[in-house]
């Protein structure tokens, strides 16, 4: 299989969606940001012109990129799809991408899974310390865990679970001896 490079197109698209910074930026997780997504060298206080930045992207930053997708895909792509390829491991990581059901489907020859296991990726957040809703997920462990605790000690009063008011199911609670 020959070696794919991005091509002019790819170029455009990746530099589109990362967009440009001339100034570092640093991100929330506390790495820092210039160009077009560089991050390697990037660090507070630098600044970078788009020609500059365009020249790192495409000798810099693609490059292992490529190189990587190249080593990964065990089929032939077509252009466009190695230019969406080197976009999407661009953005998530090769060591990501190459963990991902889009490679899986890839390599199996099932590029609609594969674009399917795309949108996937599309809203998530690579390396999120927990869901949308932290603070919700960890209520409802507590609940549950209460919940189990509750029951689990219902097996130990006088009349079992259904002494201490579980009463499964309706017949359950006619027989004597039993609450209702």
């Amino acid at each position: 299989m020959s070696e794919l490079r991005t091509s002019e197109a790819g170029l455009k698209l990746i530099m589109a969606h990362e967009g440009f910074r001339s100034v570092s930026k640093q991100l929330p997780d506390g790495r820092w940001v210039i160009g077009y997504g560089h991050m390697k060298a990037a660090r507070e206080g630098l600044k970078i012109s788009q020609a500059e930045a365009e020249a790192i992207l495409r000798e810099f930053d693609l490059p292992p990129i490529e190189k990587g997708l190249n080593d990964l895909l065990l089929v032939p792509v077509s252009q466009n799809e190695f230019d969406a390829l080197t976009s999407f491991a661009f953005n998530i990581g090769l060591d990501q991408f190459e963990a991902s059901d889009v490679l899986a489907h890839i390599n199996a020859g099932n590029k609609l899974k594969a674009a399917w296991a795309m949108e996937s990726w599309r809203k998530a957040r690579v390396g999120a310390r927990d869901m949308v809703f932290p603070y919700v997920n960890m209520l409802s462990y507590w609940v549950y865990l209460l919940a189990v605790l509750v029951l689990v000690s219902s097996f130990f009063v006088p009349g079992g679970p259904t002494g201490a008011g579980w009463t499964l199911y309706p017949p359950q609670a006619i027989l004597s001896g039993t609450p209702g």
